[in-house]
């Protein structure tokens, strides 16, 4: 019935007789057991019989149903702080055009869904056939639910996009917890056993780093991976990590830098924040999203890193000087690493599913009330879109005030929807970031920042590949993104259309 009734609207319902029901009238019936359907009536068939049909489908409903069977008519909406009368004044004499629009399918809704399966035909997703499949067995993993018996699926197949998303070890563990033995346990394990030996590389090397920071009398924090690891993940081959992320205060940045010189790190020839030593890699950040790099990123998270600095906690028992944000903040933190990478790996969101499950209703009020605090409420909402669509989190739509619930707006919607179907959604990421930001300048300079980022992201990231001239880097820049735009044209416009 989109969008005559909108989601989060309450309907008010009064019993009908049967010779009172009208052509155009919102009907309520049986639908099932303890269910209802709320439908337009589009038909009144002698004697006692009616055909029903929503306004955002093509067809009507497939049978017939009994005057008799109706349980009673939409009177009225409530929507937000509104009354709206449906059975009296201006929507009341327009129910015989609404109805005969809906027949027709030329309702707002229909004309939607008209224009959905066209994009469809012209701009067919990039997935295969048999992706959704993989994808979904993937997320039933992350989830604890994976299917008894186990689906006959491409090992190698199954191997790749688990790779690719992050998640091997979570599926080995899953299959292992299962006492399923097979090729494909076999397959996963190289990388589950390749992770745990890095990751107790790491777990030395942050040992090492308390001990030298206890001396140097200042504090460090653990980010993204590294602050989960020995807490939310116990087992050290569940999560990989490419390298260590850790934060300092910007005066103690030199201090620490000697440390890592003591310790026995170098800095990367051509990163200056990246330092390495045998296998173990560390990112070094004076602030959670690189606003050192990219400014305007700092309108992203206006509050700055103070509050999260004073929220903090110890990385683990016993550890003093290395810390890591507490919970509450580093589901906050993490949403903002998982939409800057577009919520392209599903090992992102299994942290944060991690951080939120089995929390209790004050967790996540204390959740929400932090969220508006620190102007991260929008990027929030994104990742519990995401949690209540892949991995059935329930408790969080029942939970979830209705300010939060309502912030998506149509093509937020769109492009997340593309997501949850498994499509790729490449370099999205600072587009949704742009409805985070307030103020229409605000929002421009971080896409002009984002998109021609200053001399020095240029020489660290960019330069061997343009041979050091940034005068051939701003214009292939350009056309990239143009480039970006046409290959999600079909993204962008089922976002505006259908938007969920």
């Amino acid at each position: 019935m989109y969008p005559f009734l909108k989601p989060g609207d309450r309907i008010v319902v009064k019993i009908a007789q049967q010779n009172s029901l009208q052509i155009g009238d919102i009907i309520v019936a049986p639908s099932g057991k303890d269910r209802f359907l709320v439908h337009r009536l589009i038909k009144i068939l002698p004697p006692d019989r009616c055909i029903l049909k929503g306004d955002s489908l093509l067809n009507p409903d497939p049978e017939p149903i009994k005057l008799s069977d109706i349980s009673g008519k939409v009177i009225a909406i409530l929507r937000r702080n509104r009354f709206i009368p449906v059975d009296a004044g201006f929507r009341s004499r327009m129910k015989h055009i609404y109805a005969f629009l809906s027949i027709k399918g030329l309702t707002i809704g229909a004309l939607r869904l008209r224009a959905k399966n066209l994009l469809l035909a012209l701009f067919p997703s990039d997935t295969s056939n048999n992706y959704m499949e993989y994808w979904k067995f993937c997320v039933a993993a992350l989830c604890g639910l994976l299917p008894e018996p186990l689906p006959e699926l491409d090992q190698a197949k199954v191997l790749e996009i688990s790779l690719t998303e992050g998640v091997a070890g979570v599926l080995y563990e899953s299959l292992k917890e299962k006492d399923f033995h097979g090729s494909l346990l076999a397959l996963l394990e190289k990388p589950y056993r390749t992770s745990a030996v890095l990751n107790l590389m790491n777990i030395s090397a942050l040992e090492g780093l308390e001990k030298a920071l206890i001396d140097a009398d200042f504090e460090v924090l653990t980010l993204k991976g590294a602050s989960l690891l020995g807490s939310v993940y116990s087992r050290a081959g569940v999560r990989p990590m490419n390298d260590i992320d850790l934060m300092v205060r910007p005066e103690h940045l030199n201090k620490f830098i000697n440390i890592l010189y003591t310790l026995g790190f170098k800095k990367d020839a051509d990163i200056a924040h990246y330092f390495q030593k045998d296998r173990v890699s560390i990112d070094l950040h004076i602030n959670a999203l690189n606003t050192d790099r990219i400014s305007s990123r700092s309108r992203l998270f206006p509050s700055g890193m103070g509050p999260i600095w004073d929220n903090s906690v110890p990385w683990r028992d016993g550890f003093h000087r290395l810390r890591r944000p507490d919970d509450i903040d580093n589901i906050l933190l993490l949403c903002q690493h998982f939409m800057k990478h577009s919520f392209s790996r599903l090992i992102w969101l299994k942290d944060i599913f991690e951080l939120i499950r089995d929390r209790g209703d004050d967790f996540m009020t204390r959740l929400y009330e932090r969220a508006d605090q620190l102007s991260q409420g929008q990027c929030l909402c994104y990742t519990l879109y995401l949690l209540d669509r892949l991995f059935a989190f329930k408790p969080i739509r029942g939970s979830m005030p209705e300010k939060v619930a309502n912030r998506l707006n149509r093509i937020e919607r769109g492009i997340l929807g593309a997501r949850i179907r498994g499509q790729s959604i490449e370099r999205t990421g600072p587009a949704l970031a742009v409805f985070c930001i307030h103020g229409m300048m605000n929002r421009f300079r971080f896409l002009w920042e984002t998109i021609f980022p200053k001399k020095e992201v240029f020489k660290e990231e960019f330069m061997d590949f343009y041979g050091g001239k940034r005068i051939l880097f701003y214009p292939s820049r350009f056309l990239q993104t143009v480039r970006l735009l046409i290959r999600q044209s079909s993204l962008i416009i089922l976002a505006l259309i259908k938007g969920s």
